[in-house]
């Protein structure tokens, strides 16, 4: 029976290892890919289908092969998708490192959307002293940018925090600053609006 040499043996098992080297490496490489794409797709389902982009997000997990930049932007995608469905963000530690990265980066496209943001994130921590000044902040900086509908957004996550906190007369004041911001012109939301208005007077006794 012949023999196998030493050398024989060892340049196998090294081939061997190169071979599984190799594999591994493309194997994390496509799999790195795929969950990049999963994340850039979740980008546009946000807002529409928040339940699926939350699917998709959960499916690949905070990959560890992300890079930071990565990183924040799924901890970004997941928290947006859990405000558009009313859903807790208490556990999302990691929210105030992604808000923090894009408001240092100028992203432009982010920076009034993370007041509203983190305005949820506290809320959902029962950090109320910090929920109005928040929603404040991000008021001041539409108002700076001429952006009606983020004023109009930030009133009116204003006026549901105090409505939820049946702070009635803060909820009427606030509805009263949406009716200055908001179109005449429009008269079924400009109705639907002095309604509401009549209602929350009638509850804060003030009517």
């Amino acid at each position: 029976m012949k023999k196998t040499s030493p050398l024989s043996i060892s340049l196998i098992n090294l081939k061997t290892l190169l071979i599984f080297i190799v594999l591994t490496l493309t194997t994390s490489g496509c799999v790195k890919k795929s969950n990049e794409k999963i994340l850039q797709n979740t980008d546009t389902l946000l807002n529409e289908r928040p339940d699926l982009a939350l699917r998709l997000l959960d499916s690949i997990g905070l990959d560890n092969n992300f890079s930071h930049d990565e990183k924040m932007h799924f901890v970004w995608n997941k928290a947006k998708s859990l405000q558009v469905l009313g859903e807790s963000l208490a556990e999302e530690s990691l929210l105030p490192e992604a808000v923090d990265f894009y408001r240092r980066n100028g992203d432009t496209t982010r920076l009034v959307d993370s007041y509203l943001l983190m305005a949820t994130y506290f809320h959902w921590k029962n950090r109320s002293d910090k929920v109005i000044s928040t929603l404040d902040s991000g008021y001041i900086k539409a108002e700076l940018w001429k952006d009606t509908t983020k004023m109009i957004n930030f009133l009116n996550a204003k006026a549901e925090y105090f409505n939820n906190k049946r702070d009635y007369n803060n909820t009427v004041a606030t509805i009263k600053e949406i009716l200055k911001l908001s179109d005449k012109n429009n008269s079924t939301q400009y109705s639907h609006l002095l309604y509401t208005l009549g209602l929350y007077l009638s509850l804060s006794g003030n009517n």
